[in-house]
């Protein structure tokens, strides 16, 4: 058998959070919400992949808001507000000239994100339109390997479906 945490190639990390995690919900009638947030603290990190790569790609915050209402018998509107605190990302430039500058570090600003959607349902007939990005927010997202994308705009989406 191979020995993976002995191997150079390893690419794993030691990590240390502290963080909490809060959840409510509300329905009166007609009428819902539920409301998410994580706030979390990397207090350390250490990877074996290099002596120089730390745990990066971490929000301090996390907040995500969903309403619904049934407004008439079948119909129903939502709004969806999702806010994710700025946090550093790490990029690897495999054209860097020395491998000790291949490790570039990268600001991720916060970003607020808005969608909108409606519902309806009549017997086995469902129809659903998103209008997600409503702000058309610019924003960008990324991992270890790669620079963060440039994501997604004001986008549209719709769905109908018959269930047998």
């Amino acid at each position: 058998l191979f020995d993976f945490t002995r191997s150079s190639a390893y690419n794993a990390a030691k990590k240390k959070f502290l963080g909490f995690e809060f959840l409510s919900r509300y329905t009166a009638g007609r009428f819902s919400s539920e409301l998410n947030m994580t706030v979390q603290k990397l207090l350390s990190g250490e990877g074996d992949y290099s002596t120089y790569f730390k745990l990066y790609n971490i929000p301090a915050c996390q907040l995500n808001a969903i309403v619904a209402c049934e407004v008439a018998k079948g119909l129903k509107l939502h709004a969806n507000a999702n806010f994710m605190s700025g946090m550093q990302t790490t990029f690897i430039d495999y054209m860097a000239a020395d491998e000790k500058e291949m490790l570039r570090l990268l600001d991720v600003p916060s970003r607020f994100l808005l969608n909108v959607g409606a519902s309806w349902q009549w017997k086995r007939l469902e129809a659903d339109f998103n209008v997600n990005n409503v702000l058309n927010h610019t924003y960008r997202l990324g991992g270890s390997c790669v620079a963060p994308l440039p994501q997604q705009g004001l986008w549209f989406m719709g769905c109908v479906a018959y269930k047998f």
